[in-house]
């Protein structure tokens, strides 16, 4: 594994640490579904050029 030493160090508190691998964890699981599922419910609306909602969900 080769370490990108240009980039600055970013310090984190345990605290932060521990709120975004939670928040990393959910966007991996349950939220993904949650996701997935108002993509796919925008998707059979039709037209997804046009589709206001797909496009929202999407993002």
């Amino acid at each position: 594994m080769v370490t990108d030493t240009t980039a600055p160090a970013t310090w984190l508190t345990q605290e932060a640490y521990d709120r975004l691998t939670a928040e990393l964890d959910h966007l991996k699981g349950e939220g993904r579904a949650e996701i997935t599922g108002r993509i796919a419910a925008a998707r059979e609306e039709g037209d997804l050029k046009e589709n206001g909602g797909y496009h929202a969900a999407r993002e």
